[in-house]
């Protein structure tokens, strides 16, 4: 809930500010910034392996569509400034494609979900999320994965100011298991606790990175990148790269 709100803000603030002229883009390219801090996502220490993923993925997508790609490190607060002024020509964020963003910005698809994942004990039966109806499932305070869940019926929640928190208290059997942001929990149970919990389903939203640009600003930039992205799918140059900077997650359900 609360990386969702701060997302959100920053498109709000982003809409204000476009009227302004823009720059051309560079003839050689694109560039295109990140945020290495991946604010306000909750990575965990995982936001080397995320940017580095995102740098050699946009790489290979250039290649592969035959145009170069430059990086701009940038705080997330200026991305937008950045595009208006065609200093950039995307951008990478997990903010969503809501309706009222699209007047505005174009974006890709999902290159990398980060949505919440179900954890439970190595021993556990469960598969899905419905597996925990009659059961209790911790959740970070604040967060949208107290949203996934709340959904359930027969669910009940117990929340934790910090996913460590609840964690231990699934290990102890003190709650029948955990839905926490993807990338953490894989980090989690293949180091930390690798012998005693699992992840035990897909990401349950279709939250995730994306590259984003004005809309019709270049146009091109996202259709080159999705194509380049099905490409590398195909190949399976991409779960190579997941594999590479271990950040394999597995696509949500219906996506």
């Amino acid at each position: 809930m609360k990386a969702l709100f701060l997302i959100c803000a920053l498109g709000a603030a982003f809409c204000a500010s476009c009227a302004s002229s823009k720059e051309a883009r560079p003839q050689n390219g694109y560039r295109v910034a990140q945020d290495p801090s991946w604010r306000p996502l909750e990575l965990l220490g995982r936001e080397t392996e995320v940017s580095a993923f995102s740098e050699e993925l946009l790489r290979q997508i250039g290649t592969e569509q035959g145009f170069l790609i430059s990086m701009y490190t940038a705080d997330q607060s200026a991305f937008f400034d950045l595009l208006r002024q065609g200093r950039v020509q995307g951008v990478l964020s997990p903010m969503p494609p809501l309706p009222f963003y699209q007047d505005w910005l174009a974006f890709s698809e999902v290159y990398l979900y980060v949505g919440p994942v179900l954890v439970v004990p190595i021993d556990s039966s469960a598969t899905k999320i419905e597996d925990m109806r009659g059961r209790v499932v911790g959740v970070e305070s604040g967060t949208s994965s107290m949203l996934v869940v709340a959904r359930l019926p027969d669910v009940s929640i117990r929340d934790f100011l910090i996913l460590s928190e609840a964690l231990g208290a699934l290990l102890r059997g003190q709650i029948d298991g955990v839905v926490m942001p993807a990338l953490p929990a894989y980090s989690y149970v293949s180091n930390l606790y690798r012998d005693e919990l699992k992840v035990a389903t897909a990401p349950l939203t279709d939250e995730g990175l994306r590259l984003i640009a004005l809309k019709g600003d270049p146009d091109e930039l996202i259709r080159h990148f999705n194509a380049g992205l099905a490409a590398l799918k195909k190949r399976g140059d991409y779960l190579a790269l997941e594999q590479k900077w271990n950040v394999v997650v597995p696509v949500p359900k219906g996506e």
